[in-house]
């Protein structure tokens, strides 16, 4: 009997715990854990919290964007490692396409710190 009841409060307990992670804790994803606790470091408005998480969302998208053209780039440069000569032309321009992309991202990046300083000062 004794070995139920402590059975049972766990199992309480256990749940009460689950239950109590689905705040801001445990919810969502490690972007918005972080982006949470840059808010309360900041003790950022709402208007703040606004602007740093269109910065991070532009950004994140931006950086998803770079992979895509990534894996992109690794089926062609795979295709051009198997033909037997290497067409320096097609590198070149492999390497161009990889490079607006980061440009693009580096653009994103800069644009998103401009917006979060003007706001934050």
């Amino acid at each position: 009997m004794f070995g139920f009841v402590i059975g049972a409060l766990s199992a309480v307990g256990f749940f009460k715990v689950l239950r109590w992670d689905r705040g801001w804790r445990g919810g969502g994803n490690a972007r918005d854990w972080m982006l949470r606790f840059l808010f309360e470091r900041l003790n950022a408005s709402p208007e703040q919290e606004k602007v740093l998480s269109e910065a991070a969302s532009d950004f994140e998208a931006s950086l998803r964007s770079l992979k895509g053209t990534g894996k992109g780039a690794r089926a062609s440069l795979a295709a051009l490692l198997r033909s037997e000569h290497l067409d320096q032309t097609a590198l070149s321009a492999l390497f161009d396409t990889q490079q607006q992309a980061l440009e693009e991202v580096k653009k994103s990046l800069r644009q998103g710190l401009t917006n979060v300083h003007s706001t934050l000062v």
